[in-house]
């Protein structure tokens, strides 16, 4: 049950964070750098979760 809500709040998450990548690339196309080091950071965060959630399933 906790592994569900998990998920979907991980998710949401997710979906929040891409809102704001998209908000931050039409606001200010210039700081492509800025953007493109928030995708890879967030990208990075989303994979160490998922890795972390394969370990828990697999204890």
């Amino acid at each position: 049950m906790n592994q569900n809500r998990d998920v979907r709040i991980s998710q949401l998450v997710l979906v929040i964070q891409v809102a704001v990548i998209g908000s931050l690339a039409v606001v200010d196309a210039v700081n492509h750098a800025a953007v493109k080091k928030a995708t890879e950071a967030i990208v990075q965060r989303k994979v160490i979760a998922l890795r972390k959630a394969i370990v828990r399933r697999k204890a």
